[in-house]
């Protein structure tokens, strides 16, 4: 299949691009635009659908899916945009170099698999897969076939996780570091009765695949990673109701640091129609609290209120610029929205199930994604000063060096770690007295004093 297209690009450049084969054509870097495509057409399909749009007037190529009612609600708001009954045919028919997999999730593998094997890129909307197996085998897949083929060394596989370009939480995220230690972090996500009833498409999930990866991607960005130490879930089932468990709720610890999460399907039909999410984060001397849904909008008349920002796509629109830019070669794919961290979490969401059946709390050790090959067991020597550091060439400031160093030894499970003492200046006197008591409350410290 060879066909010629010129089109009029911003800079006022005629580009004359030969397509041959659209099903194999490897393009990154090679096209000027991207053309992706969403599987799946309902409600959130259809909110990605948009956001393609308002990055770029030809940046949504297709939609796949089968169901026909569904697929009238996509041509009707999405006219002049093809529809294919299934991934086959929207892989031969259609020029995209991309899809976003926003099908039912025990199907985002198996799309996935069929759109890499393509040599198409895939942006995966939460949950990864249903099991941590399924998420496993398709981490090896991906990097079995990237080791494999030149054609799929430069494939972009990126997890959807639009809390990583929610305003608020980005802000939180990147001036966490100049505040004091985190010492305590709460999330609740309420979701409606109405998803376990009637018609509804998520009658048939639980809270802790549908709103719970949203927090623990949240509480794991706030803690570098860090695995907790020990985690317990608890989850709770309405006898009356359709499928459950319909509360769930996690506890995890590290060391100097507590978080608690909790998910449901209660919230009432006079709630607002996305439920209800809140955070709150405390540390040293600091707090901070978000309340990103619903919206801060609040519309009223004689008889109810309305939220008429409950469906605004401003993160899935910065979140879809961020895929192309992967895929374009212009920026790398987010820390948070690597396939490693949506096997991070899924690994740790899969501890909690489990803590919930064995109604039990458990240790845990789950090996960051950034984490090395090898272990460190002990680190020869370091310093650390009650003063804290001004970061070179940056506002930012270290308030806790402790603190700072306290999650690299859990992050790479330091066992010990020779702190040299030292007071040959004024402003470190007091250091060998200082690193003496830092023994007393972390066992990793062996203090040597001079």
């Amino acid at each position: 299949r060879v066909f010629k297209l010129t089109q009029r690009l911003p800079h006022q450049h005629n580009v004359v691009v030969a397509v041959i084969n659209t099903r194999t054509l490897h393009t990154r870097t090679k096209l000027l635009y991207n053309k992706v495509g969403v599987v799946g057409g309902g409600n959130f399909g259809r909110l990605h659908g948009t956001a393609l749009q308002q990055i770029g007037v030809n940046t949504l190529g297709c939609f796949v899916e089968p169901s026909v009612e569904t697929i009238d609600l996509v041509e009707k708001q999405f006219p002049g945009v093809s529809v294919y009954k299934n991934l086959d045919e929207a892989l031969d028919g259609s020029d995209c170099d991309s899809y976003i997999i926003s099908s039912p999730s025990h199907t985002h593998v198996e799309f996935a698999r069929e759109c890499i094997e393509n040599n198409k890129h895939v942006l995966i909307e939460k949950p990864l897969t249903d099991t941590l197996e399924q998420a496993q085998k398709f981490k090896d897949f991906v990097d079995t076939k990237k080791g494999n083929s030149s054609n799929n060394a430069d494939t972009i596989v990126m997890m959807g996780h639009c809390l990583l370009y929610n305003p608020e939480i980005k802000h939180l995220l990147d001036v966490k570091d100049s505040k004091g230690p985190i010492r305590h972090i709460r999330s609740v996500r309420h979701r409606p009765a109405s998803f376990v009833s009637g018609n509804s498409p998520y009658k048939n999930e639980t809270p802790w695949d549908l709103s719970m990866w949203h927090d623990l991607y949240l509480v794991l960005g706030l803690m570098d990673g860090i695995t907790p130490n020990k985690l317990c879930g608890t989850s709770m089932t309405i006898p009356e109701w359709h499928g459950g468990p319909h509360v769930c709720s996690a506890d995890l610890s590290w060391e100097g640091c507590s978080a608690h999460i909790s998910c449901s399907f209660l919230t009432p039909a006079g709630m607002p129609q996305d439920g209800f999410d809140r955070n709150e984060v405390f540390g040293d001397g600091w707090s901070a609290v978000l309340n990103p849904n619903p919206r801060p909008l609040v519309m009223f008349s004689d008889s109810n209120s309305h939220y008429p920002l409950s469906h605004d796509i401003t993160m899935l629109t910065v979140q879809a610029q961020a895929f192309v830019n992967a895929i374009q070669g212009t920026h790398e794919v987010p820390i948070g929205a690597r396939l490693e961290d949506g096997l991070h979490v899924a690994k740790i969401l899969d501890a909690l199930k489990h803590s919930a059946e064995q109604e039990r709390t458990v240790g845990l050790h789950v090996n960051t994604p950034d984490e090395l090959d090898q272990q460190v067991f002990a680190d020869a020597h370091i310093h650390l000063f009650a003063r804290g550091q001004q970061l070179e060439n940056t506002t930012i400031r270290v308030w806790s060096e402790v603190e700072t160093y306290n999650k690299i030894a859990q992050q790479f499970n330091i066992k010990q770690a020779l702190v040299v003492g030292y007071e040959g200046a004024e402003s470190t006197q007091g250091n060998n007295n200082y690193i003496q008591q830092l023994a007393k409350k972390y066992t990793w410290v062996k203090p040597l004093v001079n």
